[in-house]
């Protein structure tokens, strides 16, 4: 028999119910996790929270943007064109050549005729795959951020990542990073020094 780290030393705290109707749709959950499944479960969270994601993503990027996005389906669009205006590139461009896909369910977005935004939604993210993206976006002048609960597409399954102009995201989407250590300690030795 193997030992067993208890689970409230594995899961989030945040899982812990609250209300009456957070337990009643946990027994719900539970119950169809015992007769379908956890495809099922998950299938279920993403159908209740993609929309509300959606209209997130839209809301967050129209306010950073300045105005309402869309799709762009042009045929070759991509990261050279990132806030710049549309235009076919020359015989020299290198998104397909040199990166290949960005990644799986990959949209480009729009304002006007700028082009603001990338997005992916991938299942998994393998080193080679970040190390060719970073090293895209640090050579172009780009940024990447990858987030768990930024996924419309298939929320709790897909990790989405945002591709912008560098210096872009924190104000796109509102949140502040954390500083690697204490801004109060400039002398403290850095994680990597320790």
């Amino acid at each position: 028999m193997t030992n067993r780290v208890p689970r409230r030393r594995l899961i989030n705290t945040h899982t812990q119910l609250s209300t009456p109707q957070q337990k009643a749709a946990d027994a719900a959950l539970r119950a169809l996790l015992a007769s379908e499944g956890e495809d099922a479960v998950t299938r279920v969270y993403a159908n209740a929270v993609a929309d509300a994601r959606l209209e997130r993503f839209y809301a967050e990027t129209e306010r950073f943007v300045g105005g309402p996005i869309e799709l762009d389906d042009r045929e070759h669009s991509h990261l050279h064109r990132l806030g710049e205006d549309s235009g076919r590139c020359s015989q020299d461009c290198d998104v397909y050549r040199v990166i290949g896909r960005l990644g799986d369910h990959q949209k480009r977005w729009r304002c006007g005729e700028k082009f603001v935004l990338i997005t992916t939604d991938d299942y998994d993210l393998r080193w080679e795959d970040l190390q060719r993206l970073v090293d895209y976006c640090r050579d172009h002048g780009y940024e990447a951020v990858a987030s768990a609960r930024n996924s419309y597409y298939f929320p709790a399954a897909a990790i989405q990542v945002r591709v912008a102009p560098a210096g872009t995201q924190q104000a796109m989407w509102d949140r502040e990073l954390p500083s690697p250590w204490p801004a109060s300690a400039p002398d403290a030795p850095r994680p990597s020094e320790r």
